[in-house]
């Protein structure tokens, strides 16, 4: 019988083996067709690049043109020493100064303007003015200018600027026709500015131009900042160009250059610039050529930028051999890392196997052990994985059980002495209910006599709590006699007051009654002794009053500290009367409580005689219980455990 350590290394080698080969199999695939795709991508995308990069040149070129002329018509119109030479009329003065101007400019022609339309000097050299001035007047760009000398509104404060076609004649006119200009002319940038005195008072027109023939710097920046090769055409004929220098020769003859009249016309036609090969001296060229336009949009030039086709197979044919080698170093990848997988994988698998294996081993062993009831050994956990994670729940349920049974051993001995001591007492329970139910009744029948106590007491309370409230009333009423007996002394009292008043008015007639017997001398004698008895009786009236009063007050004082005292006496009644009728309610609910503690003696006797009962029972039960704990005992003894345990 094969080991499961075999079996795992075959199926784990079989499928690893499987597994990696169709990995490596797609995913050679998928990145040898991401690749592909990829390659071809970025051949469009970089084909597609650099037809959009051939058309930043267009819009640079055009800028620098533009720039360049504007700030040289600038510097020619704002110099102050032209505006004065203009405004004096210095003729001579102004024809020197122009030419040192455009000369450090590096003008190829400049004219200056009056009010009138008619030349005031040139450069380089004195022209031909009437057919410059024929010139001036057919050509839209200076009839536009010209036509501003004669508005009343503002002239514009910018340079007015534009490409221009450059007949022979107008060449001659110039003085600029050389050898290196075409037999049927040229093209020019021209700038026209304004000449204005302090006042803004508009004073001529400077016209300058560069030849693009001659000017052929803006052409070499093209091709040395980006490494385009540009050319500049009249109808189909080149005129100048940079970048062309290794098919042209030493000769430089731009004749190699020559496009044909349907590639002039697909470029006229179009709306935008056009991208397309042309061959130029048997070198092709992926070129963008767009439209040069003059003052009035008529188209009369072309300009061209191109890169040679070397280059563009080149750059393919670059990526085309990193995407090769890239395949092949994917290839050599692949294969290194699917044989390694494949070992490492063997040799893992069978470390796992052996690591696997061998704890299994261990634990049918201790299984074997458990089911013959020992438990006294332990499974080794050398990993934190399943496999040692099983062995500690192993060694877990093993010590568990080890204190179950012991734990049940202890139990059952503990059951056994305790079902020997319940039994015991039980019985002394039995006995000690028999005699609390004697002692109950005892306590009933004292309880009876207290309630009856309790009864007449409440009875007895509730009679003086009646004669407690009568005498309360009485007392009540005695201290209303008693303050109307103050209030009738005071009456009197008042009464006696007045008289005491009637006294002394009497008094005081008899002494005015005197005074006037004097005055009548013998007259008045007798009515003298009249006054004198009058006198006396007031004097002792008087003296009777005042006896009388002080008595009163006296009597007032009496009352007064007897109806305190009767005060105080019906309010010891009424706290007394409070006191009985707590008494009374007190022994009521004695008499309740005890009542209630009767019925409880009976019930409590009732209950100690089922106790007994129940004692009883439970000294058979406890007889029983303590049987089967002995046979637990002797079953639980099967298992073997540590001591420690």
């Amino acid at each position: 019988m094969k080991s499961i350590t075999h079996k795992m290394l075959v199926s784990f080698g079989l499928t690893a083996f499987a597994s990696i080969l169709l990995v490596g199999v797609v995913v050679f695939a998928r990145i040898t067709e991401n690749i592909s795709r990829q390659t071809t991508h970025l051949t469009a995308e970089m084909t597609a690049q650099m037809n959009a990069s051939l058309n930043l040149p267009h819009q640079t070129f055009e800028v620098m043109l533009r720039e360049e002329i504007q700030r040289d018509a600038r510097e020619l119109c704002m110099s102050s020493i032209v505006m004065n030479h203009v405004e004096s009329g210095r003729i001579k003065a102004l024809g020197s100064e122009l030419h040192h101007i455009a000369t450090a400019l590096g003008l190829d022609y400049a004219v200056l303007i009056n009010l009138d339309g008619r030349i005031l000097t040139s450069f380089p050299s004195p022209i031909d003015d009437l057919v410059v001035e024929q010139y001036l007047s057919d050509w839209e760009f200076a009839k536009y200018v010209l036509g501003l000398l004669n508005m009343d509104s503002q002239t514009p404060s910018d340079v007015l600027y534009t490409l221009t076609f450059l007949s022979p004649s107008i060449l001659n006119a110039l003085r600029i026709n050389d050898q290196d200009t075409p037999e049927k002319g040229t093209l020019s940038i021209v700038a026209a500015g304004f000449i204005k005195n302090d006042f803004d008072e508009l004073l001529g027109i400077g016209i300058v131009g560069h030849v693009l023939n001659r000017h052929k710097q803006h052409l070499q920046n093209v091709h040395t900042i980006g490494g385009y090769a540009s050319v500049i055409y009249l109808d189909t004929t080149a005129i100048a160009q940079a970048g062309f220098d290794e098919i042209l020769g030493e000769e430089h003859d731009l004749s190699l250059l020559q496009i044909s009249p349907e590639i002039q016309a697909a470029v006229y036609q179009a709306s935008d610039k056009v991208n397309q090969m042309l061959t130029f001296a048997g070198n092709r060229y992926l070129t963008s050529c767009s439209t040069l336009q003059s003052f009035s949009q008529t188209k009369i030039g072309m300009f061209c930028v191109g890169l040679p086709e070397s280059r563009i197979i080149q750059a393919q044919n670059t990526i085309r051999s990193t995407s090769m080698a890239m395949r092949k170093n994917v290839q050599t990848w692949i294969i290194g890392i699917g044989g390694a997988s494949i070992l490492i994988f063997l040799l893992l698998s069978w470390r796992i196997a052996i690591k696997m294996v061998t704890p299994l081993k261990q634990l049918a062993l201790l299984t074997q052990q458990f089911t013959a009831g020992d438990l006294r050994q332990k499974a080794l956990v050398t990993s934190r994985d399943e496999i040692g994670q099983l062995a500690a729940a192993f060694n877990i349920m093993l010590a568990q059980m080890g204190h179950i049974i012991e734990r049940v051993r202890s139990v059952a001995s503990n059951v056994v002495a305790g079902t020997e001591r319940l039994n015991a007492r039980s019985q002394q329970m039995a006995e000690g209910a028999t005699e609390q139910a004697a002692s109950a009744e005892e306590v009933s029948s004292s309880m009876e006599q207290m309630a009856a106590n309790f009864l007449q007491n409440a009875k007895n309370a509730h009679q003086t709590e009646k004669i407690a409230v009568q005498a309360a009333r009485d007392a009540q009423e005695s201290s209303q006699i008693v303050a109307q007996t103050v209030t009738a002394i005071q009456a009197i009292s008042q009464k006696i007051s007045i008289v005491n008043d009637i006294a002394r008015q009497t008094k005081l007639l008899s002494l005015n009654a005197k005074i006037e017997a004097a005055r009548a001398q013998e007259y008045g004698q007798g009515f003298n002794v009249v006054a004198s008895e009058v006198r006396a009786l007031a004097e002792w009236s008087q003296n009777a009053s005042e006896e009388i009063n002080q008595l009163a007050n006296s009597n007032i004082a009496i009352a007064e500290k007897a109806k305190e005292h009767l005060a105080k006496l019906v309010q010891a009644i009424e706290q007394t009367t409070l006191l009985i009728q707590e008494i009374s309610l007190a022994s009521n609910e004695q008499q309740i409580g005890t009542e209630h503690i009767n019925k409880a003696i009976h019930l409590l006797n009732q209950v100690i005689q089922q106790n007994t009962s129940t004692a009883i029972d439970v000294a058979g039960t406890a007889t029983e219980l303590s049987n089967q704990a002995k046979e637990l005992s002797e079953t639980i003894a099967f298992f073997k455990i540590t001591e420690s345990l």
